[in-house]
């Protein structure tokens, strides 16, 4: 589900054409001509209107915002600041290290991220290990790789500081439109008669983490019995299409079991994946660049996997198929700009429909680190 904001169009160009377009239709003959006193009023006045329904879109967004987490304690994701694990090689054990001690890492867009101590270390050996805090908060604290770190902080005891893992669990304030399709999918399984599979899948979006789901009726994860009444079971997946971690399904599971029917048992599970290898041979625009177009090609036929089960109408659901249609395919290929015509086309090695496993299929996504799907073509 969608939130939709007032329909209020707020371009300054575009409010006062339309003044314009609407002084003459009531004037038959006049023609507005720049500079022309009437001309810059309507301007004017379409200016003012613009910021003025601007301002009206971003308090009701608010306004609405406000409602869901205080009366629905539908809360706002926050930012938060990364984590990162450090081993301190130190001079001895009883070496201190003072809280605010600073390293310096470099993410994998090459920005420096200053990470900080919050307690006073003390060694028992040579080597120290601590969890360590960004000092900015957001994800660009994240996707620090181990290795060596730089020490800022002057130090007559600790001698080096390596990252053992990644640097993660940093986040970014939640986005008010991100804030509000998730608050429009929890209320809208406020419904009198009780909580359905569709209402469960809505309710597991809503959890930090979650992208899509799809609830299954009469299905047991256990057993894999498709029949097993008063049964659900909740598929979920990240925005790549992937497994959410451990963590986040147990989140999703807290919430389910909050708001099910008595007697209602409820799994949350991964889906079944396929790894899908689509080769192709296309043609390009005699003045397109077959390089371009080639990457282009990949990005949505990467998309139309990670994305595999949603619709026009909903981009964030997921309607359970487990076909992949070979000329499906085609149209998100021929859909490209700059793409004439396709020559070839196969799924698997096979220039036909392609079955996907499971009761809740999906193709594996191209980004998975385990027998990913790969896209393979040709443009010229």
């Amino acid at each position: 589900m969608t939130y939709e904001p007032p329909d209020l169009p707020a371009d300054p160009d575009a409010v006062s054409e339309s003044i314009l377009e609407g002084m003459a239709d009531q004037m038959p003959g006049w023609v507005p001509v720049d500079g022309a006193p009437e001309v810059a009023l309507a301007e004017e006045v379409g200016t003012e209107t613009a910021a003025t329904r601007a301002f009206f879109t971003s308090f009701a967004e608010w306004a609405v915002a406000g409602f869901g987490a205080t009366v629905f304690g539908v809360q706002p994701v926050l930012a938060a600041a990364a984590q990162l694990s450090v081993e301190f090689t130190v001079t001895g054990a009883g070496a201190q290290i003072p809280v605010g001690f600073t390293v310096i890492a470099t993410n994998e867009s090459g920005a420096e991220i200053a990470f900080i101590t919050s307690e006073l270390l003390t060694s028992v050996s040579t080597t120290v290990t601590a969890t360590l805090t960004a000092a900015v908060v957001g994800t660009v604290g994240n996707d620090v790789p181990a290795g060596d770190l730089v020490v800022a902080t002057a130090s007559a005891v600790v001698t080096a500081a390596e990252a053992t893992a990644p640097s993660a669990g940093g986040l970014d304030d939640e986005p008010i439109a991100d804030y509000l399709v998730r608050l429009s999918d929890q209320l809208a399984t406020l419904s009198f008669g009780g909580i359905l599979p569709h209402d469960l899948a809505l309710l597991a979006r809503s959890v930090p983490g979650v992208d899509r789901a799809v609830g299954l009726d009469n299905y047991d994860a256990l057993s894999g019995l498709t029949d097993v009444a008063r049964t659900v079971t909740v598929f979920v997946v990240d925005e790549d299409g992937a497994p959410v971690s451990v963590g986040i399904k147990a989140d999703v599971q807290d919430v389910l079991q909050a708001a099910r029917e008595p007697n209602l048992v409820i799994y949350v599970a991964d889906p079944t994946y396929t790894s899908v290898d689509i080769a192709y041979e296309a043609v390009a625009d005699p003045d397109a660049n077959p390089v371009t177009v080639k990457t282009a090609v990949d990005a949505a036929l990467a998309a139309y996997i990670a994305r595999w089960g949603s619709t026009s109408e909903d981009p964030d659901g997921w309607v359970i198929s487990s076909t992949m249609r070979l000329f499906e395919v085609v149209s998100v290929i021929g859909s490209v700009a700059g793409v004439l015509y396709l020559d070839s086309l196969t799924l698997n090695g096979a220039a036909a429909d392609l079955a996907l496993a499971g009761v809740a299929a999906l193709p594996t996504p191209v980004t998975a680190g385990v027998d990913p799907s790969t896209i393979t073509g040709t443009v010229v």
